[in-house]
């Protein structure tokens, strides 16, 4: 009997980390659906950075940074809930419960957390990222097949878009491959063109003398054959085609061809981490800016702070190249993610952008508050320049100012305008634009 437990428990147990494995896992969930369906939510995790490991160290060093995360994993894990490891980098957690969404939500932050940290394998640390999605059995009849599908989908759309929270399965995330295709198809013919796409510029102003300082690119795309289609829509399917190089070039030379005739001004541009890290890309890029007089300095690249990075280590060195040809770099989205602090210790900034959902929070809420100051002394500590974006009235314009932020950035200082009307740079206070106008942020090139 004792043998045929431990058979029993065997065939349960994934041998490398002692969690339990696909069979034991499928068990559970047919069993929680069975018993109490609408309360189960299930959580797909996939792993970024297992192939490099495998491929650079070898399978005992992958096998390792396997055990090695799971632990993590596992001291992540609330009580009452189930974590399996059903692949070599994929992790299914179960969540019970009414509160079931706010439990993932917390088990999320801290596997960010402790994601943050490097794992020491052999003479080097190495860092990993993870995807995550969830989908909750909300009707009768929903089967596991029907629940892990779910979950799929939306641990892939949360990779796709580069988020680190994870990501809710709805019917509106599901892939319409048709309607990809021609988009993709409408957008090779235009950048291969060169039409139909544009850049829009929305200063920054200095918070206290209004100057404008700089302006952020944001790349607009009305179709011919589609119509106007938002980069919220359109950057996914280029990522996805393998365009996004193509149009992350085209910003690049028109913001450059722009900044010819305004030697005053100074513009960010988003690029997609993919392109960071892409050797000959940064090459070409910089051959661009030569090629029409900019020096490297007047053209600062932000970097989504929420986007997941496979090769964290690098990113860094990517990073460091560029600071080395002479860019500025900017983390942007600061306050939306868990890696900042480790980024930071990693890459010497110039730049903190400090996120809407942070700026609108710490001017409203006096504990909210406390953590935007904390923010902006960190930054003041580590000398970066501090631009707080999102802002949209004149009592956060005068709060912030207070705190010591540098450069004001949102609907209340303006929105995206044609290069050309730009303001000159001279003391004008921000004033919002007219009401008809736009007041939707698009970035440039960004996965997040």
């Amino acid at each position: 009997a004792m043998a045929a437990q431990n058979a029993h428990e065997a065939a349960r147990t994934d041998p490398l980390t002692g969690l339990p494995n696909r069979l034991s896992f499928r068990e559970t969930l047919d069993h929680l659906l069975a018993e109490q369906p609408h309360s189960v939510h299930l959580l797909y995790l996939d792993i970024n950075g297992f192939k490099q490991v495998n491929d650079t160290m070898g399978h005992a060093q992958g096998d390792i940074l396997v055990r090695k995360l799971a632990g993590r994993l596992r001291n992540c894990l609330p009580e009452g809930a189930f974590l399996a490891r059903i692949g070599g980098d994929e992790f299914t957690a179960i969540f019970t419960g009414t509160q079931a969404e706010d439990v993932i939500t917390r088990f999320a932050e801290r596997v960010q957390i402790a994601l943050a940290h490097p794992f020491d394998l052999l003479t080097r640390p190495f860092h990993l990222a993870v995807a995550m999605g969830y989908s909750h059995a909300d009707g009768p009849g929903i089967s596991a097949e029907e629940l892990v599908r779910r979950a799929d989908v939306a641990m892939y759309k949360a990779k796709e878009t580069a988020r680190m929270r994870p990501l809710k399965y709805s019917p509106g995330i599901e892939p319409d491959r048709d309607e990809d295709l021609r988009i993709e198809c409408a957008m090779r013919e235009a950048l291969t063109a060169g039409r139909e796409f544009s850049v829009v510029f929305q200063p920054m102003r200095d918070a206290r003398s209004g100057h404008v300082m700089r302006a952020e690119a944001l790349v607009r795309w009305h179709s011919a054959t589609l119509g106007e289609i938002g980069p919220n829509v359109f950057i996914p399917v280029a990522e996805q085609s393998g365009l996004m190089r193509l149009l992350a070039l085209w910003v690049i030379t028109e913001v450059a061809r722009k900044l010819t005739g305004r030697p005053d001004l100074r513009i960010n541009v988003n690029i997609s981490p993919l392109q960071v890290i892409d050797d000959s890309f940064v090459e070409e890029m910089s051959q661009i800016l030569s090629g029409f007089g900019i020096a490297p300095g007047r053209v600062e690249i932000e970097l989504t702070e929420g986007v997941i990075v496979p090769n964290a280590e690098g990113m860094a060195r990517a990073l460091r190249d560029l600071k080395a040809r002479g860019h500025s770099i900017a983390l942007d989205d600061f306050g939306t993610g868990f890696s900042s602090l480790g980024y930071l210790r990693q890459v010497d900034f110039n730049t903190l952008k400090i996120d809407q959902s942070l700026v609108t929070q710490g001017t409203r809420s006096p504990r909210e508050r406390g953590i935007l100051e904390a923010a902006i002394k960190m930054a003041r500590a580590l000398d970066l320049e501090i631009v707080a974006e999102g802002v949209e009235t004149a009592t956060q314009a005068n709060v912030l100012a207070a705190m010591g932020v540098d450069l004001l950035q949102g609907y209340f200082c303006g929105e995206g305008v044609r290069f050309d009307d730009l303001p000159a740079p001279a003391p004008q206070p921000c004033k919002p634009p007219a009401p008809t106008e736009q007041r939707a942020r698009h970035r440039t090139v960004t996965s997040a």
